[in-house]
């Protein structure tokens, strides 16, 4: 087996190992909460826990896995998940359940964080450059895969056996990941004197070029994020009471949509320019319209229909985009800085995530939830004026050079 077979197989291997366990720990618990303690504060809570370390950490573990080896953190983090669920097991029952299962939510949000980012700033030493695109949009696949999989797989097993007996299992998947990502083989590089002085996060600012598909990548968020966290829901089932498995399926297009996504990416071989860019806010932007037919359209038959549309496009821009900016980060940030400019862009992302899903939240209380598809399309203009504008600035000031 070649160097790139090998890496491929252990890669896909460990890290869906690694997303199940972590996705059948928070679901587990997570309803393991909710019978227990009657209190959806609770189960809030443990979500909160599970992604907080995502929030704050990822900008420190950037800087961690550009300073050291990421085969190692991967291996120490992921055996460090595998001891947390067996000590788990071993200290369970004794009336802290509860507390130990907070516990375990941000330790194993920390250790499957370091994973994450130790895996997406290494793929170009595991990878070379001409597979990155395909790598990732297997990482995507995965990804949702496991979002789907991952929840019936839960339910199936937390029915059979003792949350206790679940912990210890989870335990040993990622042992079992820990495993496969012992025989990864990273290619070893030495850092230049030059390259010892590229290691300031200054650089994000510097370039100007990075700076602002960033800021545009933040909007995109902000638009896709007013569309379908909070508004969808609530109108499908505060506006036309849907039914609970309808709901269901309606949710599941968005996964469905990013996998369909990352075999599209990889198969017309997309590049992250602000042309696709600009694609990506025309459709985010039509996407944005056609959220707005329920208001004339009271057959729920339609409403499904609707917004099982727009979630699977949705789906399919989100996960193009996500497979092209990293791996245009994997491709174009030397690898003294790779770290700290990635883990940084996932925080600035959660961060943004987060306080959109509060704001439109508030917005479909204190308002409708059709303002927000409202600021959405608004964003979506913006952003597409802008490049359009950018556009004819940067070809007005090519011709001016070409002319003298």
């Amino acid at each position: 087996m070649d160097k790139y077979s090998r890496n491929l197989t252990c890669y896909i291997l460990g890290l869906s190992v690694s997303i199940i366990g972590s996705i059948l720990f928070s679901f587990s618990t997570g309803l393991y909460l909710l019978e227990t303690t009657k209190s959806g504060m609770t189960f809030a809570l443990n979500l909160s826990f599970f992604v907080l370390p995502v929030v704050l950490l990822s900008p420190y573990f950037g800087f961690l896995v550009d300073k050291y080896s990421k085969k190692k953190l991967i291996l120490i983090s992921d055996f460090l998940n595998g001891t947390l669920m067996v000590a788990l097991y071993f200290l369970w029952g004794n009336g802290y359940n509860t507390f130990l299962i907070y516990l375990g939510s941000i330790l194993t949000g920390v250790f499957s964080n370091l994973v994450a980012i130790a895996f997406e700033t290494g793929k170009p030493d595991l990878f070379e450059n001409k597979y990155l695109v395909k790598i990732n949009s297997y990482s995507v696949i995965i990804n949702n895969f496991s979002t789907i999989l991952g929840p019936v797989f839960a339910g199936i097993i937390y029915s059979f056996f003792d949350l206790k007996i679940f912990i210890l299992l989870n335990g040993f998947s990622f042992f079992l990941s820990f495993l496969f990502e012992a025989f990864l083989i990273f290619k070893s590089k030495g850092k230049s004197e030059e390259e010892k002085h590229e290691t300031s996060i200054k650089i994000l600012f510097s370039d100007k070029v990075l700076l602002k598909k960033i800021i545009l990548l933040l909007l995109f968020n902000i638009s896709a994020t007013l569309i379908f966290q909070v508004s969808i829901p609530y109108i499908l089932n505060i506006n036309f009471n849907i039914k609970k498995e309808l709901y269901g399926i309606i949710q599941s297009f968005l996964p469905i949509g990013m996998i369909c996504g990352a075999f599209i990416t990889n198969f017309f071989k997309f590049k992250f320019n602000n042309n696709f860019i600009e694609k990506s806010f025309s459709m985010l932007g039509l996407l944005g319209l056609v959220s707005f037919l329920p208001i004339f359209i009271k057959n729920n038959s339609s409403i499904i229909f609707i917004y099982g549309f727009v979630l699977f496009f949705l789906g399919i821009i989100g996960s193009s985009i996500d497979i092209l900016i990293f791996s245009y980060f994997q491709e174009t940030l030397n690898d003294s800085i790779r770290g700290k400019i990635i883990g940084t862009f996932i925080s600035l992302m959660k961060i943004v995530v987060f306080l959109t899903i509060i704001l439109s939240g508030k917005i479909v209380d204190s308002y409708s939830p059709y303002i927000n598809f409202f600021l959405s399309l608004t964003i979506s203009i913006i952003a597409l004026l802008y490049l359009k504008i950018s556009k004819i600035f940067c070809n007005y000031k090519k011709k001016s050079i070409e002319n003298g």
